[in-house]
């Protein structure tokens, strides 16, 4: 994955904002997937783009960015949530607990 600049990041995490709030969240989940193919590692990214996997049916890879989101920020409720979406849609019950 590609380094990116602080300001860089920064941008995307703004767009982010402005498209969660004006558009909605599958727009943002859409803008989250940008993001992260450029490098973007924030928990609010991976979450989102873990949601825009989770939505087309691809949960083992939204599991891998939850995972990964959840290293950055543990207790964070929104990875912790929608891994727990997640892991339940896989039939992992105890564990989404």
């Amino acid at each position: 994955m590609a380094q990116i600049s602080a300001a860089r990041r920064q941008q995307w995490l703004e767009q982010l904002d402005v498209t969660l709030r004006g558009r909605g969240m599958d727009a943002a989940a859409q803008v989250a997937l940008q993001a992260l193919a450029e490098g973007v590692e924030h928990p609010a990214v991976l979450n989102l783009a873990a949601q825009a996997h989770h939505g087309e049916g691809r949960v083992s890879e939204a599991i891998k960015l939850l995972k990964r989101g959840r290293s950055l920020a543990p207790k964070d409720p929104h990875i912790l949530n929608t891994l727990g979406a997640c892991l339940s849609a896989l039939g992992q019950h105890d564990e989404a607990l």
